[in-house]
């Protein structure tokens, strides 16, 4: 912010507890930005360490499938047991990378006998039916008690096209922090659950991060678990 002529320094505090998500979910969300340095604003790096939420709550659950049919009936079978729970629809919220994958989404969650609304440019109107789904990009913002990030695939988180095509390792280390930043916003706006799902090869972000499919020794350490597709929501 100094670039600005904003001069916040000795007048600035960092807000480091987080009232809208839970502490399982922050750990999650953290790790997919561990040992990258952040942007301060002020000309520096800040840390993301000494941040915690005050709210506990389940786990974050990692689930593998073997293919995108598999992935989109897991997530509809376990968005029906919220439903069926008493859980609204519109505190649902499915988000993907891309548009394409998105769409491919809300219309098979659309077969499998849920109603679904996109959200693209317009404000989120409760009083419409629907599972949400959206992009990444456009979730800024927005909250759910429930949050599912579906297709968090290799080639997918990061996606190839916007970290490729550039041999600066400054460009390409803010492409990748560009990327890590998505999913970790997207992780952020959960509320009460989160589900991340993949089909085949995982994101290098989870398997590189602790509680990845590769790193199954450091799932007590972080609290965050692959999870088969199961019966429970």
């Amino acid at each position: 912010m100094g670039n600005c002529g904003i001069k916040i320094v000795g007048r600035s505090r960092k807000l480091r507890i987080n009232y809208r998500t839970t502490e399982e979910t922050r750990r999650f969300a953290t790790s997919v930005l561990e040992n990258i340095a952040v942007d301060d604003l002020d000309g520096g790096e800040d840390s993301i360490s000494g941040y915690r939420s005050l709210m506990h709550g389940e786990d974050p659950r990692i689930l593998p499938f073997a293919s995108l049919s598999d992935e989109v009936s897991e997530v509809a079978a376990k968005i029906r047991q919220l439903i069926d729970v008493g859980e609204a629809m519109q505190n649902i919220w499915v988000t993907a990378r891309t548009k394409r994958l998105r769409d491919q989404f809300a219309q098979q969650l659309q077969q499998h006998g849920l109603d679904t609304w996109v959200l693209e440019q317009q404000n989120d109107n409760r009083n419409t039916p629907g599972i949400r789904l959206a992009t990444m990009h456009r979730v800024k913002g927005l909250e759910f008690r429930y949050v599912f990030i579906v297709g968090v695939n290799e080639g997918v988180i990061p996606l190839n096209a916007a970290t490729s095509g550039t041999e600066d390792p400054v460009e390409a280390r803010q492409r990748d922090l560009n990327e890590r930043a998505l999913l970790h916003v997207a992780a952020t706006r959960a509320i009460k659950g989160l589900f991340i799902s993949y089909a085949g090869s995982p994101s290098p972000y989870l398997t590189h991060q602790p509680g990845g499919p590769s790193n199954p020794q450091r799932h007590a350490a972080t609290g965050v678990r692959p999870h088969p597709g199961g019966n429970r929501p």
